[in-house]
This record gives structure tokens, C-alpha cells and sequence, in this order.
């Protein structure tokens, strides 16, 4: 599922190929835009110019750019891609700049540079047993995203894919693999928080990390590029220097501690609130600027029940203003005003 940026509906892939609208408010089915011929596995939307990229079990890609009519209502207006990533491996990320008219595909072993067209305009492949990668926008500038290995976060230019930074990270990541990687802005500091999951193993959260984004820093004439279209000027190559990299880590006694209650996360609500499926069953969430001193305490919302999530190894859900939407079967399941019951859980550890 991925949400609209701005109507009140989200677009769900469906085993059975079928790209679909429902409502976000009441889970009621709205259309159907676009069928794939195998199941589809990833959705990405690019809120500029209403473009929706789905990705099947085979690979498969297709993009359409997307729009409510008056009569109609939802559809696919427009294809823009229709093709396929022979790589012999599954993609398991894509991200979407549509101003830059490009996007990733990511797979366990490499990565692949597109044009918006359906042209791949570079590859890059790792090492067999290659830590999983996550790929974010950067949080400060249009031009560039971020690839975040756990050894290390990269800075890429989005006109070229030249490396322009590279940040080292400290992460005890021995046992453990990228799960979500997650940018949130708090009081006006950019944030990405990490989770990590069991390497190879069970897709429940084992391990969360907080990173200060003020150390993802681009050069200058990097960002003043985003007006002059020069963003393939050599200046954006530039690497950092070491004593660029200060305080990247944000280190919390209590982020440790919070991980043992979670088992997914479901995403972030303003401000700062990290919302939680926890290790019982129950919708939670925490204040992530408040986790210090020698007590933690969250709040549980609402229980879910057990067989929703019998039988599936990924559990899809997403919050939607004060409502928390899951993927149930062949149906999106909307609770609504979900977070607004608020029983508070307090635990105290030693120091």
C-alpha cells in the first residue's frame, strides 16, 4: 500500500496483479487502474506529476501517471513504462525522483540507475553476500538521495548518480539486516531512523537506530544547483572530509531498551511519535525525543488480533492522520480514530 499525498485514498497491489484505489477513511474498494501479470510487490509514488510505479514478482515495471476525473474518477491516464529488470534478482526497492525524470531499482546483489522513460542508464553490483542497502531522498536537498549500507551512509547526485559523500557509521550490525530506513523531521532537526531485522531470518524488528541528519551536508554549489540546473558540475563530487563526520549517531539509552517491545514499526506521526505494532499484538506509540533517563514508557492504542497476521511473513499497515490502516486478505482494514485511546506503559531499568 502507498498513500496519496494529498486525497484521501491509498493505491494497494493485490496478488492477483491488479493495481487498486481504495478509500483511506472506510477501506471501501474505488477503482481499479492497471493490471500486472504476476503478483505485485512494490508500489512508489511520485506526488509531482501523479506517478505511480508498480513492481511484480518477475520484475515487471510499469508506471502510470495517475488522476481523479470528475466522471470517472481514478485512473490511469498516461503510461509512461512498461518494461522489465533482467538481473536474475528481485527488486526489493525503488525510489522515485520525478524531477530529476529518474529512479532506483534495488536488489540484494545491485543497483540500477533508470530514466523516468524506462531507459537504465547505469548499474552498480556488490559482493554475494552484500549487506541490504536502503535508498532515501535526502532530507535537504532535491538534487540528491542517500544509500545507507550500515557500514556506511553514500550521497548520490540525482543527474549523474556520481558519489559526492561518504559518511562511516558505527552500527553494531553483526546478525542483523536493513528492515526500513525512515527520514522525520522533530523541532527542526532531520532524523532517519533505522530498523533492522534478523539476518536472514524472522522479518520482526530487532534492532532501532536514530541518525542526525545535519551530517548528510552536500557542497554549496550543490544545492544552489537545484535552480541553475549545473548539477553535474564537478562540484558535486566532492567527498567529505573526515572531520566532517561528527555526532551522526544519535545514541539513546532507551532506543535499545524500546526495541524489545517492538515488532514492526508502522510508521511516524508528527511530531516525533513512532507508531508500533508491539511484540503483543497492541498498536503503541512512543515519544522518540523523550527516550532518556532511567525509565521509558509508551502508550498502547489498540490490540490486534492474531490471525490477521497468520501465515503472512510481511505485515503491511500505514497510519493515516489519526487512522491506522492495515492489508488484510483482499481488503484494507481502516481503524479509525485507532490512536486516540491511550493506555500508558511504563517499564524502569536499572543503570
Amino acid at each position: 500500500m502507498i498513500m496519496h499525498h494529498r486525497e484521501e485514498v491509498v493505491f494497494c497491489g493485490k496478488d492477483d496483479g491488479t493495481v487498486s484505489v481504495y478509500d483511506s477513511k472506510t477501506g471501501a474498494p474505488l477503482q481499479t487502474l492497471y493490471r500486472h501479470k504476476s503478483l505485485l510487490r512494490i508500489l512508489a509514488w511520485g506526488p509531482q506529476n501523479n506517478t505511480l510505479i508498480s513492481i511484480d514478482a518477475s520484475n515487471g515495471i510499469i508506471a502510470w501517471k495517475v488522476n481523479k476525473k470528475l466522471q470517472e474518477g481514478w485512473v490511469a491516464e498516461e503510461r509512461k513504462i512498461q518494461s522489465r529488470l533482467d538481473c536474475g534478482r528481485s527488486i526489493t526497492q525503488v525510489l522515485l525522483n520525478e524531477a530529476a525524470g529518474k529512479f532506483v531499482l534495488s536488489t540484494r546483489e545491485s543497483d540500477h540507475f533508470w530514466s523516468i522513460d524506462g531507459q537504465q542508464l547505469d548499474v552498480r553490483t556488490y559482493p554475494k553476500k552484500s549487506v541490504i542497502r536502503k535508498w532515501i531522498h535526502h532530507p535537504q536537498s532535491t538534487l540528491h538521495m542517500i544509500c545507507i549500507d550500515g557500514s556506511a551512509a553514500r550521497i548520490f547526485a540525482w543527474s549523474d548518480w556520481s558519489e559526492i559523500s561518504h559518511l562511516p557509521l558505527d552500527i553494531p550490525t553483526t546478525g542483523l539486516q536493513f528492515k526500513i530506513a525512515t527520514p522525520y523531521s522533530l523541532n527542526q532537526n532531520q532524523r532517519i531512523l533505522l530498523e533492522f531485522a534478523e539476518l536472514d531470518g524472522s522479518t520482526d524488528t530487532r534492532h532501532l537506530q536514530l541518525l542526525d541528519s545535519t551530517s548528510f551536508g552536500v557542497p554549496r554549489n550543490s544545492l544552489t544547483e537545484e535552480k541553475t540546473e549545473a548539477a553535474g558540475s564537478k562540484d558535486t563530487k566532492k567527498v567529505a572530509n573526515a572531520d566532517e563526520v561528527i555526532n551522526l549517531i544519535i545514541s539513546s539509552p532507551l532506543l535499545g531498551p524500546l526495541t524489545h517491545c517492538v515488532a514492526h514499526v508502522i510508521g511516524i506521526r508528527d511530531p516525533g511519535k513512532l507508531v508500533f505494532l508491539d511484540t503483543h499484538s497492541w498498536v503503541c506509540s512512543a515519544d522518540l525525543d523523550a527516550l532518556d533517563g532511567t525509565s521509558m514508557s509508551y502508550v498502547r492504542h489498540f490490540f490486534v488480533p492474531y490471525d490477521w497476521f497468520s501465515g503472512t511473513r510481511d505485515l503491511i499497515c500505514m497510519i493515516s492522520k489519526r487512522n491506522v490502516l492495515f492489508a488484510r486478505n483482499d481488503n484494507v482494514v481502516v481503524v479509525q480514530g485507532g490512536l486516540d485511546h491511550m493506555e500508558k506503559v511504563e517499564k524502569v531499568y536499572a543503570q
